[in-house]
């Protein structure tokens, strides 16, 4: 956890509920007085000139929280200074001096993406038009121009009324789970502004492990001062958190969209007012602010909360729960953040927190016990995409990216990172299409993953020879075969005799015979088919062995989710 938060869960865990209060209580009566005065007489020097970033940033009150700042002794000196004027979206990203070092260089110097850019928007024009779908189209289009009624964008406006700096970047539309929701999604890489940020610091976030953390040490420190280790949590998320931030007016130029109109059949243009999601220097601007509150909360009202990009995930003991959510509200309000406070991502105190993609089930922690599961949407996902693969015996390029992410990301919120190298290596290889490594291997690959996603009982040594085979890519397929082996016999040497042991060895545990499986399924693909009794030779089947592991495992049919872990 980071060194603030500790400090906090120590600090919460011996301090009594009725000395918590009253400093909260201290606290924001200080900073809310002090609010209403500047509120009355503000300093001019605070003021947005340029009126559509004033729009956007008009809850913010940025004396108050650079005041603030100063007085608790926050790092980020600069912020209240930085949000006034808007993030650069190209050079070099402002230092916070509280997020980690780490140099990443542009790889192009704005000067020159400026200089190419009359000949780059020709060519660009000439590539966009509908996405192919034309209820997507309207969808997109429609999200765009409600954006220009919140004075988020500016437009639309035409081709030929661009300046000769302006450098354009394609918005397309992109369909996410089950319901249907549109994202409208601003690519600043293909564009080039992406690559022309250089960054000094790594932008940090608190995971699911730091929010496991969080939990446990708070129910083990209430119980070694003696106190009822009951906890609970809640999940806060900022409302549209991106569109809450402004652009530069230096970078306006880099920040125009374009977004296909479906009913002029023609491209438009809108510039952005608020900090693109899809631009590099965005992500470091909103983990400055999002660290920013988490201090706050945590050194200032002693509030544990993690903070991962518009997420926070907040503990509290039971006597504590009500007054810890009204604080951390307060705290958003008095700095001028919009969180979600109805709706489907609107969230109480209980035992129960969603976030994530993740589910934190807080009913046993007066025993020490915190449970972290994936949500049921996120493994719904997971099945029915998998299902799906089975159904069609097919993995398309699109549906590999896709499985690799989602399988990927379920494994490692639960499992931690040693079973997402399983999951990760053997699709990655697959949608990066090596040449050494056939079809069906890598199909024999992808179904170890889903093998480990489903089982997760795997002990150490069989783990090690699986991890052993996924890492090796440049071992020739016969090296491959002689890493399986049983408990009872020696290390299989040939093709031919790990498939006469996979036909006589029904008796072994469940991993041997997956081992026997697929190695009888590369004999296959990579030997002389035998003879049939006939006389004549078998034709090569490369979902034969396939099939008979899915059976085996029960996945012909609907993916059922992992059983239960004690």
């Amino acid at each position: 956890m980071p060194e603030h938060l500790s400090w906090c869960v120590d600090m919460l865990s011996r301090a009594s509920p009725q000395a918590v209060i009253k400093r909260r209580s201290r606290w924001l009566r200080k900073w809310t007085q002090r609010a209403k005065e500047i509120g009355l007489d503000p300093d001019p020097a605070w003021d947005i000139p340029d009126p559509h970033m004033a729009a956007v940033m008009s809850c913010k009150r940025l004396q108050l929280l650079d005041e603030i700042i100063a007085a608790e002794g926050y790092g980020d000196i600069n912020l209240a200074s930085d949000l006034r004027a808007g993030f650069d979206l190209v050079g070099r990203a402002p230092e916070s001096n509280v997020l980690p070092g780490k140099i990443t260089p542009a790889t192009m110097h704005p000067d020159d993406l400026v200089s190419t850019t009359v000949r780059a928007r020709e060519a660009l024009k000439l590539s966009l038009g509908s996405s192919g779908d034309a209820e997507q189209d309207l969808r997109l289009w429609n999200k765009t121009l409600e954006e220009v009624e919140r004075g988020w964008l500016i437009g639309p406006y035409d081709w030929d009324e661009l300046g000769d700096t302006d450098v354009v970047s394609h918005r397309f539309p992109l369909v996410q789970g089950q319901g249907g929701k549109l994202r409208p999604i601003d690519d600043y890489s293909r564009s080039g502004v992406n690559a022309c940020v250089t960054t000094l610091e790594q932008p940090t976030v608190d995971t699911v492990d730091v929010a496991a953390c969080m939990f446990s040490n708070l129910c083990s420190g209430l119980a070694k001062n003696k106190r009822c280790s009951k906890l609970m949590g809640r999940s806060f998320d900022l409302t549209a958190a991106y569109r809450q931030l402004c652009v530069s007016l230096a970078s306006r130029n880099f920040a125009v969209l374009a977004v296909y109109n479906p009913h002029a059949k023609k491209t438009m243009l809108f510039t952005q007012v608020y900090l693109p999601f899809g631009a590099r220097a965005s992500v470091n601007g909103f983990i400055r602010c999002s660290r920013c509150i988490q201090w706050l909360a945590t050194k200032c009202l002693l509030i544990p909360t993690t903070s991962y990009y518009d997420d926070f995930i907040v503990a509290s003991p039971d006597d504590l729960a009500d007054n810890t959510g009204d604080t951390m509200e307060l705290l958003f309000k008095l700095l001028g953040w919009v969180f979600d406070s109805e709706g489907p991502k609107a969230d109480v105190f209980s035992r129960h927190v969603s976030a994530l993609g993740v589910s934190f089930d807080l009913t046993e922690t007066e025993h020490g016990v915190i449970s972290v599961d994936n949500t049921v949407k996120r493994k719904d996902d997971v099945s029915n995409l998998i299902s799906a693969v089975l159904d069609r015996g097919e993995l398309s390029y699109k549906q590999g990216l896709e499985l690799r992410g989602k399988l990927a990301f379920a494994n490692a919120q639960v499992m931690g990172r040693g079973l997402m190298v399983t999951l990760v290596w053997p699709l990655t290889s697959s949608i990066l299409g090596f040449g050494q490594l056939c079809k069906a291997e890598l199909e024999g690959r992808l179904f170890w993953a889903i093998h480990m996603h489903r089982q997760a009982a795997l002990d150490a040594e069989v783990l090690d020879y699986v991890l052993s085979f996924l890492e090796e890519f440049e071992r020739p397929i016969a090296d491959c075969i002689g890493l399986y082996q049983d408990d009872s016999r020696s290390m299989i040497s040939s093709p031919v005799d790990a498939a006469s042991s996979a036909r006589a060895l029904s008796s072994l545990s469940s991993v041997t015979f997956l081992h026997r499986a697929l190695t009888d399924r590369w004999w296959l693909d990579f030997d002389p088919p035998p003879l049939a009794s006939n006389g004549t030779a078998e034709v090569h089947s490369p979902w034969r062995a396939l099939k008979q592991v899915a059976a085996w495992m029960g996945l012909s049919g609907l993916y059922l989710p992992r059983p239960a872990r004690d």
